[in-house]
């Protein structure tokens, strides 16, 4: 996948870490999802199908 250029000297924008205050206003719940939608891209876990509430597993 081409980002474009970058300078090679610095790390790429989606490497350096994130600033404390993105997560300054955020609520509980809505950390959790960010952190739960993140560990299904990344194929950690997953959702079991017809679960109601919604069940993960690790994948």
């Amino acid at each position: 996948m081409d980002l474009g250029c970058h300078d090679d000297r610095r790390p790429h924008p989606a490497q350096e870490p994130h600033s404390d205050e993105l997560w300054r206003e955020a609520s509980v719940g809505w950390y959790t999802t960010a952190v739960k939608l993140d560990l299904e891209a990344r194929e950690v876990i997953s959702r079991v199908p017809g679960s109601s509430p919604q069940l993960l597993e690790l994948a």
